[in-house]
């Protein structure tokens, strides 16, 4: 957890070095954290203890603030029409796809009876229901 905590903390380089496989915008370091988190929340109570779901909401209400908005790629619109599992590539899609998870992950444990009144919203929650929300929304 304080690795990936470390890794969001860390500011971008001011003077991007222009060699290949540069991570200058800390994208991929990102993109490395949320994968990481995604792991470890689809193995449910195998996975990341139970005691750290502050800590694990906290990342990922950083990284869906972090994750840009625009497509990755250039070729983001044609990739998604041929394959519609291409959004989860992206940075935001990572992002909200570990904010599903985190909702699963949390079904797990005893604390949570989210699996007994699944129409209830997220009241243990509320920034990430929020975040989902907003995340939710298009813009015109």
């Amino acid at each position: 957890m304080a690795l990936m905590r470390a890794v969001l903390e860390c500011p971008p380089q001011s003077t991007p070095n222009e060699l290949e496989g540069d991570d200058s915008d800390s994208r991929w370091s990102q993109k490395a954290v949320a994968e990481l988190l995604a792991q470890g929340l689809r193995e449910g109570e195998d996975g990341i203890a139970f005691s750290n779901a502050a800590a694990v909401q906290a990342l990922i209400l950083d990284l869906n603030r972090a994750a840009p908005r625009d497509p990755d790629t250039e070729s983001f619109e044609e990739d998604y029409r041929r394959f519609p599992h291409h959004a989860q590539s992206t940075m935001h899609g990572a992002a909200i796809e570990i904010a599903i998870l985190f909702i699963y992950w949390l079904s797990k444990t005893n604390r949570v009876r989210l699996a007994n009144r699944p129409a209830m919203p997220l009241p243990s929650c509320p920034k990430l229901r929020d975040c989902l929300k907003q995340n939710l929304r298009t813009e015109a």
